[in-house]
């Protein structure tokens, strides 16, 4: 019973830190002026973009919450399956991958494109600080895609290195990610072009070593 109990709250915690999170996402980009929106529709449409993504991530975990305990396997195909069905991943995607060209393409992606796709990976860290899954499990399946954002320049240059403080959740998981592949002896895709590099790069280097030391609650 009390085992019951201790999952219980767990679960509830996990949902709210998850809305707390895209809610005040969702905030920023509205009140801040950043989405370059011209009209109202636009805006709400923006909104309930984000907003779907909670509902996304919050059905996620009642999968895994759930009465019955699912087995990791068919979690990480569910993941999966909530990443490759959406059309708005798919398309940061392909545009993220441009910049492998020879020579190099812009992508063409939104504001609040590249901050729903980096979305579901800010779910993922909150499903690993609450041990809900770690990252040896979603390396395989994902490590491609986050560090293809994540090292992306076009995605640092529009939110990540430009507004770090907004995504502390990212810079956290992509110093867990990158020890982990180490530790494994694994390479890290575009390594080079790592948040701690650009970071210095860009004059911040003091914002990111204030990300990374300070833990996130």
């Amino acid at each position: 019973m009390k085992k019951n109990n201790k999952n219980r709250k767990r679960h509830i915690k996990i949902i709210i830190s998850i809305f707390l999170v895209l809610i005040a996402s969702a905030l920023c980009l509205y009140w801040s002026g950043n989405l370059h929106l011209t009209g109202v529709f636009d805006k709400i449409m923006a909104m309930l973009s984000l907003l779907v993504s909670a509902f996304s991530a919050y059905f996620i975990v009642l999968q895994l919450k759930g009465e019955r305990t699912i087995s990791e396997a068919d979690f990480l195909v569910n993941l999966n399956q909530t990443f490759t069905g959406d059309p708005g991943y798919a398309k940061v995607y392909t545009e993220l991958e441009k910049e492998l060209n020879d020579p190099p393409g812009n992508p063409e992606l939104s504001r609040i494109e590249i901050s729903n796709y980096l979305t579901f990976f800010e779910t993922i860290y909150l499903l690993i600080e609450e041990k809900v899954m770690d990252i040896e499990a979603i390396n395989d399946l994902f490590s491609y895609r986050f560090f293809l954002a994540v090292h992306s320049n076009c995605v640092q240059d529009m939110k990540l290195v430009k507004e770090p403080y907004n995504f502390r959740n990212l810079y956290k998981l992509e110093s867990l990610w990158m020890e982990y592949r180490h530790n494994q002896g694994l390479g890290v895709f575009r390594e080079e072009n790592c948040l701690k590099k650009s970071c210095e790069k860009a004059g911040k280097a003091d914002i990111y070593e204030d990300i990374i030391t300070h833990s996130i609650k």
